[in-house]
């Protein structure tokens, strides 16, 4: 629902920016035109230089929210001759350009929505696919057996390797991808804020021997195990 809103306050800035231009609209003026250039060009430049400076965690977001509003500035001061309207317009885009940006920052920094759209989620996906296979392959080397097809955490070759290894494949969980998943929501082209849902997939193991099978393991959904996790 913040998204939402999110989404629906950057769509109305150009929209009120238009209106008031429409309604309040003059005849072209040059000095206005000069004016609509350089004032909206200058906050920008402004603000680029202040969040440069400021630590992360006061920093605003380098966003449409933030940039959208102060660009909108421009058909206002360029059309807009009634210093009250122009000046009452301006302040109000100034005000979302900054409401705009704090809750978009908000928004990233919860645990809500993420910020892209899962392509970190993806790497450590890959990461971990990539350590599981580096271990299989140093265990294939000594180990001839055929194993059944099932869950690769509960294989009958753990049992197979040292106390230690075992007891770090269960305390790291390494064959488990307990990573929330992503996928796009109807404002995420323009927001890049994308909703999550919760996945829990674990290593399968397609059966036979290690050697021949380490490129053919995959990730299942596992249902009953995530509902078991759940508190």
């Amino acid at each position: 629902m913040e998204a939402n809103l999110n989404a629906i306050g950057i769509i109305l800035v150009p929209i009120f920016a238009i209106a008031v231009s429409l309604i309040w609209g003059t005849k072209y003026d040059e000095i206005r035109f000069l004016k609509a250039v350089l004032i909206p060009l200058s906050i920008i430049i402004v603000i680029v230089i202040i969040l440069t400076f400021l630590p992360s965690d006061l920093n605003l977001s380098f966003a449409l929210q933030l940039f959208l509003p102060i660009i909108c500035l421009f058909p206002i001061l360029w059309f807009v001759e009634k210093k009250i309207v122009r000046y009452s317009a301006s302040f109000i885009l100034l005000v979302l350009a900054l409401c705009l940006s704090i809750q978009y920052r908000h928004l990233a920094l919860s645990d809500k929505y993420a910020f892209t759209e899962g392509r970190m989620l993806i790497a450590q996906n890959n990461l971990q696919r990539l350590s599981i296979s580096m271990m299989l392959y140093a265990v294939a080397e000594n180990d001839s057996n055929v194993y059944p097809e099932g869950w690769l955490a509960e294989s009958q070759f753990i049992a197979n390797l040292p106390k230690q290894r075992q007891e770090s494949i269960k305390t790291h969980r390494i064959f488990t991808f307990d990573r929330p998943q992503t996928y796009p929501l109807w404002h995420s082209a323009f927001t890049h804020f994308y909703g999550i849902k919760p996945q829990y997939s674990e290593a399968w193991y397609p059966g036979g021997k290690l050697r021949d099978s380490i490129g053919k393991i995959s990730l299942k959904e596992r249902k009953e195990k995530q509902q078991t996790s759940q508190p």
